[in-house]
């Protein structure tokens, strides 16, 4: 094996919407930390990633210590079609893969060759079952092979498209995480459930209608600001500071900012509580307390508190820096949860 392939992870690159997240691990004495980490803010938030904004990222990373050219990158979210299937037991000998694909592309409408499939086996309900139970994952190939295409033109080797939601699995693992667990990433333009259990993805949600852009949009519509406004009114909304800053909360503007952020978040809680609901129901031996934070939207000031007073369950942010140890100059980006989801896809290997 090559010494630097021995000795350092390949990068693991979340494409964002509005920013690229990257991060790398290196191996001293047996032990890996991150060596690398970097959040790059997008040139054009939200539009498809090009070739100037991979050349610009190439260049970033080269200063920025990363090294080797391999990558683990994944769709977003909302690129990625998943279904829990009843299947014939794997046992009966029937195609499990071939029937699921066909399963999927009837539900989704899709050609049966025209994506690509993962599929992994879940615990099925309470009620006894002769079928057995997976989870199918289906990503188009005509976006896959432009995002290989895209990276590969500008020197990189794209060792893998993996899921976020293995990404948390990895991350859950290495970090001895207490599961079952659920991880909410409060992404751009989603927002997704992923239960954990005993190292494997048990479930997942897509919530598309809740997003941090959806929040974010509608300020800069009422205020007439910009993202990057938004983006720090939001995250600077919090219980104390309000509470302490009485002229503030006076304020016609500030009243009415903080109600908008109050109506994401209960929109937020209520559809959570919906999936939490759903799991108690299908897997009743599962004791779910425990739910951490990832995205963008886990910024927002003590959002994870709030949210475990609605929940009623202990909600925490997840970040790299509680994982693995860090070199000091990278602190500030391994304490932000946006950066969780590369740090497992850089684990792919481990």
């Amino acid at each position: 094996m090559n010494i630097l392939h021995a000795n350092r992870t390949p990068i693991g690159l979340d494409l964002g919407d509005w920013f690229i997240k990257a991060i790398q691990l290196s191996r001293a004495q047996g032990k890996w930390q991150i060596a690398a980490a970097s959040i790059i803010p997008r040139l054009r938030p939200g539009e498809p990633i090009d070739l100037a904004e991979i050349e610009r990222l190439t260049d970033i990373l080269d200063r920025q210590g990363f090294r080797g050219r391999r990558i683990v990158t994944a769709p977003s979210g909302t690129q990625v079609a998943c279904e829990a299937l009843e299947l014939p037991p794997r046992e009966s000998g029937a195609p499990i893969e071939q029937i699921a694909r066909m399963e999927i592309a009837r539900l989704q409408r899709l050609e049966p060759e025209s994506f690509e499939i993962a599929l992994w086996d879940i615990p099925g309900s309470t009620r006894s079952s002769s079928s057995s139970t997976v989870m199918a994952t289906s990503y188009a190939h005509e976006k896959s092979d432009a995002l290989i295409n895209l990276l590969e033109s500008c020197g990189w080797v794209v060792f893998a498209i993996d899921l976020k939601a293995w990404a948390y699995a990895r991350c859950a693992a290495h970090g001895a995480l207490p599961q079952p667990v659920a991880v909410v990433d409060c992404g751009a333009h989603a927002t997704s459930f992923v239960l954990l259990d005993q190292g494997n993805v048990t479930y997942e949600r897509t919530l598309s209608e809740i997003s941090f852009a959806s929040l974010t949009d509608l300020i800069c519509k009422q205020f007439k600001t910009n993202q990057l406004t938004a983006e720090y009114l939001v995250r600077q909304m919090s219980e104390p500071i309000c509470q302490v800053d009485m002229d503030r909360q006076k304020d016609d503007q500030w009243s009415e900012l903080r109600a908008m952020v109050q109506e994401f978040e209960e929109k937020l809680s209520a559809q959570l509580q919906v999936s939490l609901d759903y799991v108690s129901r299908r897997y009743a031996r599962l004791n779910l307390c425990h739910i951490r934070l990832v995205g963008g939207g886990a910024l927002v000031e003590d959002l994870d508190l709030r949210l475990g007073k609605q929940l009623g369950l202990t909600v925490k942010k997840l970040t790299p820096s509680e994982l693995f140890k860090y070199q000091p100059w990278i602190g500030q980006a391994c304490q932000s949860p946006i950066l969780t989801a590369s740090l497992g896809l850089a684990l792919y290997e481990l």
